[in-house]
């Protein structure tokens, strides 16, 4: 996407259409609840005609099923139009971190201790509603990691590692 760039964009989201006559655009996000837009540095928009642009997210607002987010340089329905069918990415190394990523984009991630043990990769994400849990594989076991900060350590997306902070025993309570 970006020739030589020193991170990884991951898709979070599409954008359908404009709202409204200010500029502001109906957002879809792939995983509800997955990051926090306007947390982030900036984002990546790729539009329909293939351009790419950086962007900083001023404002999201649940509406219905979707988003409404307003963008810097967007401030009205002419500029927003542009933007109709666009897909929406973020770096990896602004997600890298803490609990802010986008829980599709780890499956396949090495999973390590922070011993630096390597424990397997995450296999699957299941869903719940508190919060996600990490199902995470080796070759000869399987156990599984709640998402929350007592247990990530760190997402780092550039080195595709997860380090995560669990007892012993939680692992050997798997095997049983």
């Amino acid at each position: 996407m970006y020739e030589g760039i020193p991170f990884k964009l991951i898709a979070v989201g599409k954008i359908l259409r404009p709202y409204g006559l200010k500029g502001v655009l109906v957002l879809t996000l792939y995983e509800k609840n997955a990051i926090s837009l306007t947390e982030l540095p900036s984002i990546i928009i790729k539009n329909k005609q293939g351009d790419i642009g950086e962007y900083r997210v001023l404002s999201v607002n649940p509406w219905k099923n979707w988003y409404l987010i307003e963008i810097d340089k967007v401030n009205s329905i002419n500029e927003a139009e542009n933007f109709s069918q666009s897909e929406l990415f973020v770096k990896d190394i602004d997600l890298s971190g803490g609990l802010n990523h986008f829980p599709s984009a780890l499956k396949g991630i090495k999973v390590f201790s922070e011993k630096g043990v390597y424990l397997g990769h995450v296999c699957n994400i299941i869903h719940t509603m508190g919060h996600d849990i990490y199902e995470i594989r080796d070759e000869t076991r399987c156990f599984h990691v709640p998402a929350v900060k007592d247990f990530i350590v760190e997402v780092d997306y550039r080195t595709n590692r997860l380090i995560v902070s669990i007892p012993d025993d939680l692992i050997n309570l798997n095997e049983i």
